[in-house]
């Protein structure tokens, strides 16, 4: 399936990155992460998307506001700021409340005046996701590490493309990937739950694998 070849190239690309920078952790991790907890793993839950601004360049935060009032350049720039934040905040609320579509209209205007913002293409990425449309949203997420190898949303959402596409393995280590780099984060629960509940749909899958080779080797050699 060409699909899932090419979130497999683009999943494994990023995850490369990502091991290079937290592969030094794993030999200190606890088994709870690496297998998983017992929760149960619900996919309808809420995922880690962004609901608040994305980050500002500090050197913008610092400038005083009464200069950019001064200023008529520095006053439009201010306002085409506030303006673009707000956009992001309206297509947050839209995908926060299943209007999808909606979402990614107000991040597509997002991208077009900031082309770079990382949080607008993951949220694009669960926009996509929550359409169905598999092989946008994982461009989406991949695009997005490439800009930022850290960003671990990305990592989640691209887990859950592959989990759409039964391949678990890619599903387990961009989910381990997420843990790593935000073990202190709201969505670490269901992401725990989701590496018990992949581990099990993938030996399933290696089992069902496995007993289809043998009746076609017993089938041929009759």
């Amino acid at each position: 399936m060409n699909l899932l070849k090419d979130i497999r190239v683009r999943a494994l690309a990023v995850l490369v990155i990502a091991i290079a920078l937290i592969g030094f952790l794993l030999k200190q991790t606890p088994d709870s992460w690496v297998v998983g907890d017992q929760k149960n793993y619900d996919n309808n839950a809420t995922i880690p998307t962004y609901l608040i601004k994305p980050e500002q360049d500090k050197a913008e935060e610092s400038e005083p506001v009464i200069l950019a009032k001064l200023d008529p350049k520095g006053h439009a720039s201010q306002q085409q700021h506030l303006q673009l934040q707000q956009q992001f905040s309206d297509a947050a609320e839209l995908l926060r409340i299943g209007h999808h579509q909606q979402a990614i209209t107000v991040l597509h205007k997002v991208l077009q005046q900031q082309p770079n913002m990382v949080e607008a293409h993951v949220n694009l990425g669960f926009a996509m996701l929550g359409l169905k449309d598999l092989q946008k949203a994982a461009n989406s997420f991949a695009y997005a590490l490439e800009l930022r190898p850290e960003q671990a949303n990305a990592y989640y959402g691209l887990a859950l493309v592959a989990e759409q596409e039964q391949d678990y393995e890619i599903a387990l280590s961009a989910m381990r990937t997420y843990i790593h780099l935000r073990e202190d984060d709201l969505y670490i629960a269901k992401a725990r739950a989701a590496l018990n509940f992949w581990q099990q749909q993938l030996a399933q899958q290696k089992q069902t694998q496995q007993t289809t080779k043998t009746k076609e080797l017993t089938e041929n050699s009759k």
